[in-house]
């Protein structure tokens, strides 16, 4: 699976901001520069597991549960791209794995 950077990067920005802090505030305790931070928020910047859980820790997020939903955020921004058919497909490809996966007992 693929990590879309600019979603990541998105929910990383709603984040700060309901904490109300600033790109800088946010760069000074991870220890990174603030451009850093506003590259990572544009999906310019690739940010590593372990500036992420940092980011996680100063925004009081479970970095689980936001990895989750990220993914979850994922599924919504693609389902709502997609067509009709497009969205047939990709459930008819989903049931297809969970058939495979149960008869192989994953």
């Amino acid at each position: 699976m693929q990590i879309n950077y600019l979603l990541l990067g998105e929910k990383i920005k709603k984040f700060r901001r309901r904490k109300k802090l600033s790109q800088y505030s946010l760069a000074e305790r991870i220890n990174v520069s603030p451009p850093y931070i506003s590259r990572i928020e544009c999906g310019k910047n690739r940010v590593s597991l372990e500036l992420l859980v940092k980011i996680c820790e100063v925004l009081e997020i479970n970095a689980a549960e936001f990895l989750t939903e990220n993914l979850m955020d994922e599924y919504s921004y693609v389902t709502k791209e997609s067509t009709g058919l497009e969205k047939k497909l990709m459930v008819a490809v989903c049931n297809a794995i969970e058939e495979t996966m149960s008869k192989e007992n994953i």
